[in-house]
C-alpha cells in the first residue's frame, strides 16, 4: 500500500501499465526468493505480452529501498535467464547487439514461431541498498543525522530475515550487492537509463553514490540521473496511513522522475 502513490503517478504521468509483483517474503523465503520472482514476473509478463496487449519493448523496473535493490537486480537475473534461453534455443547474438533484445523466428516442430525477449528502458531507484559486504555499522557512522536514521532493531531484524542462513550468504553476491557486481554484467544487463533518489539522511546514501558514479563511469557507459534530496531520511516519502493528506515534496518528486522515465519512452515531457 505504501507504494500506491508512485504507481498513481507512473500512470497518470507516463500513461503506463504499472505492474506491482507480490513477490514472497523473508523470513519464511529469505534470499534470493524475491529477485527470482520479479524475474520470473518480468519473463512471464514478456512471454504473454501480445495476449495482455503489452509493449514489452519499453518495460522498466522501480523499487524503493529493498525494491530498489531489485530493480537492479531483477534486471541483471532477466538478462541471465534470456541468455540461458537463447543458448538452449541454438540463438546467438553479436556482442555489439547486447541489451537490444531482438525478436527472433525460430522453427519449432516445423512451426514458425517469434519469440519475444522484450526490452528494459530505464531503472528508476529509490534511496537502494547497493553494498551488503558493509556491516550495519559502518553504514550507521556515515549518517549526517544519527536521529533520522533507521533503527538499528529494525536494520538488523531485517537482515537476520532476509539473509537466511546467517554466515552462509555470501555478501559479495551479484543479486545481494549490485554495486560490486562485474563491470560486465552491469554493463551488458542493465538498461541505458537510470535514475536514482537518494536521501541525505540514511545510512545508504554513501553506497548510492558510489554506485551510480560507478554506472555512469566509461567502463559502463550508462546515463545515470542521480539526485540526493536534502533534509530527507530513509523512507521519507511513506506514510503508514496511505490514505493522508497530500505531501507536496513528495508528489513533486514522483512527477520530476515520471519526466525523467517519459524522456526515456517517448522522448518528451
Amino acid at each position: 500500500m505504501d507504494d500506491v502513490r508512485w504507481a498513481h503517478a507512473c500512470v497518470l504521468y507516463l500513461n503506463c501499465i504499472f505492474v506491482s509483483v507480490e513477490y514472497r517474503l523473508a523470513p519464511q523465503h529469505p534470499f534470493p526468493t524475491a529477485v527470482e520472482d520479479g524475474a520470473d514476473a518480468c519473463l512471464w509478463l514478456v512471454d504473454h505480452g501480445k495476449e495482455l496487449s503489452l509493449d514489452t519493448n519499453r518495460m522498466a523496473t522501480t523499487g524503493f529501498s529493498a525494491g530498489g535493490n531489485m530493480a537492479f537486480t531483477v534486471c541483471m537475473r532477466v538478462q541471465e535467464e534470456v541468455e540461458k534461453r537463447r543458448k538452449a534455443r541454438g540463438l546467438i547474438i553479436n556482442p555489439a547487439q547486447r541489451g537490444q533484445r531482438p525478436t527472433w523466428e525460430v522453427l519449432v516442430q516445423g512451426i514458425s514461431k517469434w519469440i519475444y525477449e522484450g526490452k528494459f528502458m530505464a531503472i528508476a531507484s529509490f534511496y537502494p541498498s547497493t553494498d551488503f559486504t558493509l556491516s550495519r555499522d559502518i553504514r550507521r557512522l556515515s549518517i549526517l543525522r544519527k536521529d533520522k536514521g533507521l533503527p538499528a532493531f529494525f536494520t538488523d531484524l531485517f537482515d537476520a530475515s532476509y539473509l537466511y542462513p546467517p554466515k552462509l550468504i555470501d555478501l559479495d553476491d551479484k543479486y545481494l550487492s549490485p554495486g560490486l557486481a562485474p563491470t560486465e554484467i552491469l554493463r551488458n544487463s542493465l538498461p541505458e537509463d537510470i535514475i536514482i533518489y537518494s536521501c541525505e539522511w540514511d545510512e545508504l546514501l554513501v553506497e548510492s553514490e558510489r554506485f551510480a558514479t560507478r554506472l555512469g563511469s566509461e567502463d559502463i557507459g550508462k546515463r545515470v540521473r542521480y539526485t540526493c534530496i536534502l533534509n530527507a531520511q530513509h523512507g521519507w516519502d511513506k506514510s503508514p496511513l496511505p490514505w493522508q493528506g497530500k505531501d507536496e515534496r513528495r508528489d513533486s518528486v514522483y512527477r520530476e522522475v515520471c519526466n525523467k522515465l517519459g524522456k526515456v519512452f517517448y522522448g518528451t515531457d
